[in-house]
């Protein structure tokens, strides 16, 4: 089951212009990239095609999650993107008309990130490699009747905070 961080608001602030949405970011699952207090700027996700590293805003139930994408398949005619917040332990899959646009833009007290900047791109690659190691120990652990060992996956977790906060001080702009 996918862990994810769902706002406990149901109606985020969302404020849309010009095809793009702005919300505000509230929780941890994408610490320390994003913190609550930053806003996410997304494009309209039929704008741009998305591929793995994109940071997505798509609807869960009736809230509105911030998420990477860690792997794209095609199944049934349709998208589906496996998503996972670079702090959040389990990914889980979404069908693409959940999509609501991807991060273009990350506001912060301090400054500004452009997501499509190199350091971010590197940041998004990184993070897709973490995110898919977790999820492949997870399968293997699971099918070979593994207790859960949380330590190669803290492991990864903690590079992926560490490598994160470095990318995110190297690429704000004030």
């Amino acid at each position: 089951m996918p862990s994810l961080d769902l706002t406990p608001n149901p109606q985020p602030n969302i404020i849309g212009d010009m095809g793009r949405i702005r919300i505000d970011v509230q929780g941890t699952s994408m610490a320390p990239l994003l913190a609550t207090g930053d806003w996410c700027v997304a494009e309209d996700a039929r704008s741009r095609t998305i591929r793995c590293g994109d940071i997505i805003l798509f609807r869960r139930d009736k809230a509105v999650v911030v998420h990477r994408v860690i792997a794209v398949r095609a199944r049934g005619g349709g998208l589906r993107y496996l998503q996972k917040g670079d702090k959040a332990p389990e990914p889980g899959w979404i069908p693409a008309e959940s999509v609501l646009g991807r991060v273009r833009f990350i506001e912060k007290r301090r400054g500004m990130i452009d997501t499509d900047s190199c350091l971010q791109v590197l940041l998004g690659v990184f993070m897709v490699a973490l995110g898919r190691a977790q999820w492949l120990w997870s399968g293997i652990a699971r099918r070979a009747g593994l207790l859960p060992n949380k330590a190669p996956t803290a492991v990864l977790l903690r590079a992926g905070r560490l490598f994160s906060a470095l990318v995110l001080a190297l690429t704000i702009r004030r």
